[in-house]
């Protein structure tokens, strides 16, 4: 069964999503840019479902960056017709030999800190709102996500 969906503005679940890590966040000495298009048209989605994706992808930029805090840019826009939020940091990056598996459930890098659920389930919601999640890293300088979901 899907879950309910109803026309949602990004902003409001990111902003929500950012309000619950905002202590992990100055704790971590990560610094917070948020670029926002205010202009973008809602989305037809489930919510809690993008603020989960939202919440995944800020908390493992966040433990990305933990040894030495860092920047988190957040920033929506369209592009060919989509809304687009990317989620970006100046964390270790992922090698390349990880980057097709990091989507796989209970793939982690993490140790003991983390589950490897969270990307998968990411991508699970986004497929299910016939979106896409795209991924592009360098390691050392960091990664950007990027949530495209149809406008």
């Amino acid at each position: 069964m899907q879950p309910e969906r109803s026309p949602v503005d990004v902003h409001e679940p990111i902003r929500q999503a950012l309000a619950l890590v905002d202590h992990e966040l100055k704790k971590a000495s990560v610094q917070l840019v948020e670029t926002f298009d205010v202009t973008l048209p809602q989305i037809n989605a489930n919510r809690v479902e993008i603020g989960q994706v939202i919440l995944n992808l800020v908390i493992n930029a966040t433990h990305a960056m933990a040894e030495n805090g860092g920047k988190l840019t957040i920033k929506t826009y369209k592009d060919q017709g989509a809304v687009c939020i990317s989620v970006s940091d100046t964390g270790t990056g992922i090698p390349a030999e990880n980057i097709s598996k990091i989507f796989e459930p209970l793939f982690t890098t993490k140790g003991d800190k983390g589950t490897g659920i969270g990307l998968s389930v990411s991508k699970k919601i986004v497929t299910n709102h016939n979106g896409h999640l795209r991924v592009e890293s360098i390691v050392g300088k960091g990664s950007t996500f990027t949530v495209i979901l149809p406008a």
